[in-house]
């Protein structure tokens, strides 16, 4: 009986020993590429997906995830960085037709008149021409809170961290 009981212990200390070098090894890994590439978990259902890769200092184009910082707002806090797709680039137009949206001639869908968050009136962003270095982000979702609304607005490139992928 005391054998088995030895031999429990032996195999629950390797298991242990592994977990800790796999978290070790994970780590050093992190730490050698984390300036190239970083992990990064959404939190909102403003896109698709729930873990994304980010590549820092990567251009986005049009259609690339791009992550950033966004401006000051009353709902997220200024250190957190937000991920949507690039669709708008400078030169694009953007169009309104009541509440309905055009960036670079692609319907964007329907701007929301209130926030989701405490139903405060949002304004919707200008029509107008995207000037030089600024960007208009995009949440597939209807109610994301991106540069449909003046209180996100367009991004400026040195607000850009760099290109995301989806993981899953």
């Amino acid at each position: 009986m005391s054998g088995i009981i030895a031999s429990d212990r032996k195999r629950v200390l390797r298991c242990l020993l592994r977990s800790w070098l796999v978290i070790i090894v994970f780590m050093l890994v992190a730490h050698v590429i984390g300036r190239y590439v970083f992990i990064a978990f959404k939190l909102t259902p403003s896109i698709a997906g729930h873990v994304f890769l980010v590549f820092p200092g990567v251009a986005p184009q049009r259609g690339d995830l791009v992550a950033f910082h966004a401006p000051a707002n009353p709902y997220y806090p200024r250190e957190l960085w937000w991920m949507k797709y690039l669709v708008g680039m400078p030169g694009d137009r953007i169009v309104h037709h009541g509440r309905s949206l055009w960036v670079a001639g692609v319907y964007r869908g329907i701007t929301q008149q209130r926030a989701q968050q405490d139903n405060r009136p949002l304004a919707m962003i200008a029509d107008g021409v995207i000037p030089a270095h600024d960007l208009f982000v995009w949440g597939t979702h209807t109610r994301s809170l991106d540069s449909r609304y003046q209180i996100i607005g367009l991004i400026r490139d040195d607000q850009v961290i760099g290109r995301g992928f989806r993981v899953f």
